[in-house]
């Protein structure tokens, strides 16, 4: 997959399964981020030519999701 789309890293993130990516040249500061992001949580890494037997972390946001709705309607966190 190439690295130029943030729904299409979320969604093969949240698949949980072993994620390689292309580096594409030209994309934005939000990209980049996002994608550094993906790789330093382990949910992605960069292909570079071989593949490696791997198994991502899970992701799971709940908590995180949670607490925003919480927060927006006003229940004590």
């Amino acid at each position: 997959m190439t690295n130029d789309s943030v729904s299409m890293l979320s969604e093969a993130a949240s698949l949980g399964k072993p994620l390689y990516t292309l580096n594409l040249e030209g994309g934005s500061r939000r990209l980049d981020k996002f994608y550094k992001n993906l790789v330093e949580k382990g949910l992605c890494r960069p292909f570079k030519g071989e593949l490696e037997s791997w198994v991502p972390k899970p992701v799971d946001d709940r908590a995180v999701v949670l607490k925003e709705i919480k927060k927006k309607i006003k229940i004590p966190v």
